[in-house]
């Protein structure tokens, strides 16, 4: 099976404050529940998300909070545990962020780093075209597509 033989991925939403990273990535998060509602497991839920769903037979890790001193130190390494093949997250453009997300290199997984389009007039819009960006990346890594 291709979720068996796939290299490990995090798909990073990477940006300033405010931009809308937390909020795309729980939009990220509810398109996949949809999708695949039967193993949900929320960590935590506190106006972010930590949570993982499995994806046909893929655990799938979202972590929303991505500033600095947030729980994204502590909540990276449990997805990374827990089994997690893919993982989204939110990070800043430079600093203990970044430089947290990219040290799971060393756990074998590949990183795409990307920024959702930031408009106040657009952003719901704009989120949810990144929120569908990055479930179509998850569907096709999942089914080896």
């Amino acid at each position: 099976q291709n979720s068996i033989t796939m290299n490990k991925l995090i798909i990073v939403n990477k940006g300033h404050a405010g931009v809308g990273k937390s909020s795309s990535i729980k939009l990220v998060f509810e398109k996949l529940k949809e999708l695949h509602s039967s193993v949900v497991n929320v960590i935590y839920d506190d106006g972010d998300i930590t949570a993982t769903i499995d994806v046909n037979g893929t655990l799938v890790g979202i972590e929303s909070q991505g500033d600095p001193n947030s729980r994204m130190f502590k909540t990276l390494p449990e997805l990374v545990v827990r089994g997690c093949k893919i993982i989204v997250c939110a990070c800043r453009t430079s600093g203990a962020t970044k430089e947290r997300v990219s040290s799971l290199k060393k756990e074998g997984f590949d990183i795409i780093w990307t920024s959702n389009p930031h408009n106040k007039n657009l952003s719901k819009e704009l989120n949810n075209m990144w929120a569908d960006l990055v479930v179509d990346i998850i569907e096709r890594r999942v089914n080896g597509i």
